[in-house]
């Protein structure tokens, strides 16, 4: 059998199922209950597991050539008692598109884009999610416009918690596609803009307290969509990094999210680094009220965050004396710093700089 990787997670029954598969001789013998055996386990894999599961399948179940029926006629010499080809694999998809998802993985590009066009529906799965979008990065351009149309299709019909459990994975990989052009970046943010999307978006925010949900948080800032859970977010997150963010998003009025790899040159050479794009927001809460709750949160990484946000705008903190007082014997030494050098950057009455 193929080769895979001890580490990585590979459910006893997809492979029984796998094997079962690629037993069959076309693809038209192959029941529709063993397919969707297939996508049942399938969807159980993780989304960011996509890249090497996406291949794995392939191998498994034997989806990386499509033979040539017409070797079966070339050694008969009487022309008239030539067999028939039997119908190719390509007429096969098209005349049993149930097989259309285990399709997506097939090696041949040719098959990825009929797959996609025969694609009735995706499965409620974040895997499948993230295998249409990573088929919006495949190395074929036909592809990947089939996988743009397919996506504008079906997508619309899949159920919010599905799109929301491939998010993190998706928008981390929007940093990292390079064949990912302005139609499929659309698409994704078209998908996280539903309003449905966007509220199970925000209660995974939320409720999540480990993974990457900080980062989440930063680059679904680029939509509007997330804009009313804001204050949500920052009053009841489990996560002290999503509260602090949607604090400075709040108390800046400004959203703010990575957009592009970039490089600064340092003493020790060139460091990667990210080139930031931000948007207004309309603010609803007073600064004086998010200042008040952020400064007095159960974490210090939020309340550093409410004098980063005094900082960042530059202004008198005279009226926040009473609170800078507080934070200034904070049990945190970088609460305590900050609070320091805003005390002693306006001489307390006349706001003149020391």
């Amino acid at each position: 059998m193929p080769g895979t990787e001890s580490e990585a997670p590979w459910p006893r029954a997809l492979e029984t199922a796998l094997d079962e598969f690629r037993s069959n001789p076309s693809v038209k013998d192959v029941p529709a209950g063993l397919i969707e055996r297939i996508v049942d386990e399938l969807g159980k894999l993780p989304p960011q597991s996509i890249p090497w599961a996406g291949s794995r399948v392939a191998a498994w179940a034997g989806l990386w050539h499509q033979p040539d029926h017409l070797a079966d006629r070339r050694g008969c010499l009487i022309p008239f008692f030539r067999p028939p080809a039997p119908p190719s694999p390509m007429e096969q998809l098209e005349a049993c598109p149930h097989v259309a998802p285990l399709m997506l993985f097939h090696h041949s590009g040719y098959f990825r884009q009929a797959a996609l066009r025969h694609l009735a529906r995706l499965p409620n799965s974040p895997f499948f999610i993230a295998a249409l979008f990573w088929r919006t990065n495949d190395w074929v351009a036909e592809v990947r416009a089939e996988a743009i149309r397919a996506g504008s299709r079906l997508l619309e019909a899949v159920k919010a918690d599905a799109i929301v459990g491939a998010m993190p994975y998706l928008l981390s990989r929007e940093l990292a596609w390079e064949r990912w052009d302005l139609s499929a970046r659309e698409l994704l943010h078209q998908s996280l803009a539903r309003n449905d999307v966007a509220e199970a978006l925000a209660s995974h925010l939320a409720s999540t307290a480990t993974g990457p949900v900080a980062r989440t948080m930063q680059l679904a800032m680029r939509t509007p969509a997330i804009d009313e859970a804001l204050p949500t977010l920052a009053r009841s997150a489990i996560s002290p990094h999503v509260r602090r963010l949607a604090y400075h998003a709040l108390g800046t009025a400004q959203a703010r999210w990575p957009a592009r790899p970039a490089r600064k040159r340092t003493a020790y050479g060139w460091t990667p680094r990210y080139e930031y794009e931000t948007r207004a927001l309309s603010p609803s809460l007073s600064l004086d009220h998010i200042l008040d709750r952020a400064g007095r949160d159960r974490s210090p990484i939020v309340r550093r965050g409410a004098l980063d946000i005094l900082i960042q705008l530059s202004q008198d903190p005279t009226p926040y004396l009473p609170l800078l007082a507080e934070l200034r014997a904070d049990a945190s030494p970088s609460v305590r710093q900050r609070a320091d050098f805003l005390i002693q950057k306006f001489r307390p009455g006349d706001g003149s700089r020391p």
